[in-house]
């Protein structure tokens, strides 16, 4: 199963809907663990069991994984490659966010005013084939 394969299978699994995120300041989201299955399925353990700050870091200090802007993520997710979205929150003990990019074309983003790759992302709301500007705020 490719990363866009497993990602649409995934991502509407029940245990990846958020909680409490109307009624709690301590909301809970799961994109690191759908991150970490897709990339299960893709045979890849390294984020296993961590955080999305923690995945990040992982991804950011690893020779195993590579750096690619918009196009780059695009083309390889279409390659069937694991591309991983994140963004890193500076305050460390805080959670960031994590999303995969997905097979598509790069779409314009109104947000970043640029093209974008698509996404699946897991959070607040759950979705597949978005750009993936819609997983992180401005």
């Amino acid at each position: 199963m490719t990363p866009s394969e497993a990602a649409l299978k995934i991502i509407s699994d029940k245990r990846f809907e958020a909680r409490n995120v109307d009624t709690d300041p301590e909301e809970e989201t799961f994109c690191n663990q759908f991150v970490m299955e897709v990339a299960l399925n893709a045979g890849c353990k390294d984020l296993l069991g961590k955080r999305a700050n923690d995945q990040i870091i992982k991804m950011m200090t690893s020779t195993a994984w590579l750096e690619v802007k918009e196009e780059g993520a695009q083309e390889a997710a279409n390659q069937d490659c694991l591309v991983v979205a994140g963004w890193l929150n500076p305050i460390l003990t805080n959670s960031g966010h994590v999303c995969v990019i997905v097979r598509g074309e790069l779409v314009e983003s109104g947000q970043w005013k640029r093209r974008v790759p698509v996404a699946a992302n897991v959070g607040r709301q759950n979705w597949y084939g978005k750009p993936v500007s819609y997983a992180f705020r401005k």
